[in-house]
């Protein structure tokens, strides 16, 4: 009996060169952009403050005025990640809520009182810019 042959392997050719990629700008941090350019959620006009601010507006101003990402606001709440973000990029008035809520479901249901709260604590706000969090959100401010 003849040994049966196997099939001839192909053979290996060198790799083709690639097409050069183009080169990555350097990671170094940009000059700081005009406000409006910073990447701000969508349909955040007024940065100023005060009583026309919605909710998800002051949050996001008193988070950047301390500082505090969502990951760290969700961790220092022990609120979930998608939660957070959900009411820092949600434009919601709850003082307001057919305005910017046009259908009714759980994603644009007001944060509870302690949930304002946590946040707050979270970001380790002062008295004021907390009371101005649970007013923003439409809850009375904290007993002194």
């Amino acid at each position: 009996m003849r040994p049966s042959r196997q099939p001839a392997m192909p053979r290996r050719t060198a790799p083709q060169p690639q097409p050069a990629k183009p080169a990555r700008p350097p990671r170094d941090k940009p000059a700081q952009a005009p406000e409006e350019d910073r990447g701000l959620p969508p349909g955040f006009d007024d940065w100023g403050g005060g009583s026309d601010e919605t909710f998800s507006q002051c949050l996001f101003r008193l988070m950047r005025k301390t500082a505090t990402s969502q990951a760290q606001l969700a961790n220092g709440s022990w609120l979930a990640r998608a939660y957070v973000n959900r009411l820092v990029n949600t434009v919601f008035d709850p003082l307001n809520p057919k305005v910017n809520a046009p259908r009714k479901d759980s994603r644009s249901r007001q944060p509870s009182r302690d949930t304002v709260i946590r946040l707050g604590l979270a970001m380790r706000l002062a008295m004021e810019d907390m009371e101005e969090l649970l007013l923003a959100a439409g809850y009375a401010p904290l007993v002194r």
